[in-house]
């Protein structure tokens, strides 16, 4: 019993910062890579954003019950930048409304048929989403999309000069969610070697 609580302990704490933000990208970062693209988000001030890979089952989004966040970061000076493995479904799924760009505060969810942009990344580009803005009212959530490809491509080059290639738009769809909004089991796979 002592060994299995030795595997579970480091595969919990695995999993666990693997929801963190390490698909940010760094400022003196180089890239994309042949096997990743980098993709940028304008988004409104002290909002972090979950975006998590699912499938379309049906013409709806349902988010992985295996996976984490691909992109799980709070903007910095008005964008998140972030490296993608290509190839994935992919979704805005959670947003939070933080204090000062914190990992705590009021969660809204993407459920119960709510649309929400849908995309998958191509390898090897530089990628431009949207310029979304959030605005609370009690337990909704009022959302704004912007194309403002100018001013992100100003952005990158101002903030990240080593990333080369011309910033592209990301096509996404709007999709309704294919995940409940009741409160059920919340499934963490824990693998444990042989």
């Amino acid at each position: 019993m002592s060994l299995l609580k030795l595997a579970v302990v480091p595969a919990l704490v695995a999993l666990l910062t693997g929801c963190g933000t390490g698909a940010l990208l760094k400022r003196d970062s180089r890239g994309p890579s042949p096997d990743e693209s980098v993709v940028v988000i304008g988004v409104t001030p002290n909002f972090r954003l979950h975006v998590l890979p699912g499938e379309e089952v049906s013409g709806s989004f349902s988010k992985s019950q295996w996976f984490g966040p691909v992109i799980n970061g709070v903007a910095e000076d008005g964008y998140i930048v972030a490296t993608v493995k290509p190839g994935r479904l992919l979704a805005i799924t959670d947003v939070f409304a933080t204090n000062n760009g914190g990992f705590s505060g009021r969660r809204y969810v993407a459920c119960g048929g709510t649309r929400t942009p849908v995309f998958q990344v191509p390898a090897g580009k530089l990628l431009y989403l949207a310029d979304i803005d959030y605005v609370p009212s009690g337990s909704k959530l009022s959302i704004r999309y912007r194309d403002r490809l100018a001013a992100a491509e100003e952005h990158i080059r101002a903030h990240y000069p080593q990333l080369k290639g011309k910033l592209e738009p990301l096509e996404y769809r709007a999709l309704p969610t294919a995940d409940g909004c009741g409160g059920g089991t919340t499934v963490i796979p824990i693998y444990i070697p042989r």
